[in-house]
């Protein structure tokens, strides 16, 4: 692990930080994704539910795992992702922006529908 890469407590911690803050951002693609899932749920899914789906989760301790960027591993720093939050496969990934550390970073919401 490099000097500026967290441990996943650590990330756990900052990224709650950063959305209590509402210091975020999400892609275009996550939102999409993020909207369609939480629509299951509630009538009129909002970008911040979104967050707040993904911070309740985080402040739940659901698992946070670290996944190396780049080729090689590691490259393009760490990303930090919640595996299957929803039972049905959805992965909420978190990644610092730029090549710094998420230290430094305001985490960026990526969804994948499995």
């Amino acid at each position: 692990m490099g000097s500026q890469e967290l441990t996943a407590d650590e990330a756990r911690t900052r990224l709650i930080e950063l959305l209590e803050a509402e210091e975020c951002r999400i892609t275009d693609k996550a939102e999409r994704a993020g909207r369609q899932i939480l629509g299951q749920w509630m009538p009129l899914p909002t970008q911040w539910a979104i967050f707040e789906f993904a911070l309740q989760r985080l402040r739940d301790n659901f698992p946070l795992h670290a996944v190396p960027q780049g080729d090689p591993p590691g490259s393009r720093g760490v990303a930090y992702e919640m595996r299957n939050v929803d039972g049905k496969g959805l992965y909420i990934q978190t990644a610092a922006r730029r090549r710094e550390s998420l230290a430094h970073q305001l985490p960026l919401l990526a969804w994948i529908q499995q």
